[in-house]
């Protein structure tokens, strides 16, 4: 069975649930179906527009809505997205995963921006989003669900991410978490590895905007920074891949010692030619190997050298010789490491305008 096919045998799974066994004191909880059938085709409302079924990505998210909430329907453009593009939390999330830098991974369209997706979906719909609770809680939504039942629901989630097969799944909350992971203590912003995948507890979106938890909004946008530079890190592993090398292709010659056609490692050439950089040599990377390759290779320097000569060859490629702009999205997120506030996204596009 294809995904799709699989997630809509789920879907069913869930449908037959018998909700006197989901109860949250003496109330039932409900089925999404029992307020619209708008929803049928995905297991959650959230995967309707984030429903990209291939995508590296799953975001999950705790719950998707309460009784209170609903007892006024459902508006028309939450029917057909999933979420409602005006609540805070969707916009939070949505920030989050762009200045976090996923444009590069989600290949998003280099004119994308973020500030004019009103409905949110042009990002949204090039991930997978969920909840960790797939049914409809009684009172609000501040109504708190509990654990036994995140537990008890956790059955399904498990299951949606192994037909999925993401390579990081990252869990909103506490409870998305827990529900995951119930005899880990991890602290916000820590992970964890299971068959291949792995797993990031950070605050819910809400958290950014919320007094409650004593860290400050700077140190929990952190924990994402952090996150994606690690998964992005994996990305940009040296290559072994061998080359025959032209001195003539370049205006100097910095393998003396090396004949026409000499077979040497294309991330040695990458890396010498960028090191001491013109722009034709440049232009001559680009040409031979492809902007993803000379890319890798300078993202890699940053690891290698100080932040000022990383800042350096940065500054000739970006800004002096108007290259790699087709890659601009992947460099904003190292480009943040040379900002004095690496949330601060004007200082970042200085480089890329």
């Amino acid at each position: 069975m294809d995904k799709v096919t699989q997630l809509q045998a789920l879907k069913k799974e869930i449908e037959q649930e018998d909700m006197s066994h989901w109860m949250i004191g003496n109330q039932a909880c409900k089925k999404i179906s029992d307020y619209t059938d708008a929803f049928n085709d995905c297991v959650t409302p959230r995967s309707k527009i984030a429903n990209n079924v291939n995508s590296e990505i799953v975001i999950v998210l705790q719950d998707w809505s309460s009784q209170d909430d609903l007892k006024n329907g459902i508006k028309e453009s939450t029917k057909r997205l999933g979420y409602d593009p005006t609540v805070l939390t969707n916009k939070l999330l949505h920030e989050l995963l762009y200045v976090n830098n996923l444009n590069n991974i989600l290949n998003l369209d280099d004119t994308y921006d973020y500030k004019t997706d009103n409905e949110l979906d042009e990002l949204f719909s090039k991930i997978y989003i969920t909840n960790i609770f797939p049914f409809i809680k009684p009172n609000s939504m501040s109504s708190d669900i509990p654990e036994t039942l995140i537990q008890k629901a956790s059955k399904f989630i498990k299951k949606e991410i192994e037909i999925i097969k993401p390579k990081l799944v990252i869990c909103c909350g506490r409870l998305a978490f827990d529900g995951l992971f119930d005899k880990e203590n991890k602290a916000w912003g820590e992970s964890i590895e299971q068959n291949a995948i792995t797993y990031f507890k950070q605050f819910h979106p809400a958290a950014y905007q919320s007094n409650k938890e004593p860290i400050s909004k700077k140190l929990k946008q952190q924990h994402w920074y952090n996150m994606m530079r690690s998964y992005y890190s994996s990305s940009i592993a040296p290559s072994d891949k061998k080359v025959p090398f032209n001195p003539s292709d370049f205006t100097y010659n910095l393998f003396w010692s090396s004949g026409i056609n000499t077979m040497i490692k294309m991330d040695d050439i990458i890396y010498k030619y960028l090191m001491q950089p013109s722009q034709d040599n440049v232009q001559t990377l680009i040409q031979l190997y492809g902007e993803d390759e000379v890319l890798r290779v300078l993202n890699n320097i940053k690891f290698l050298h100080s932040v000022q000569v990383y800042q350096t060859i940065c500054d000739k490629i970006f800004k002096e010789y108007n290259l790699l702009k087709k890659s601009k999205n992947i460099n904003l997120f190292y480009l943040k490491d040379l900002s004095n506030d690496i949330f601060i996204r004007e200082n970042i596009e200085n480089y890329i305008q």
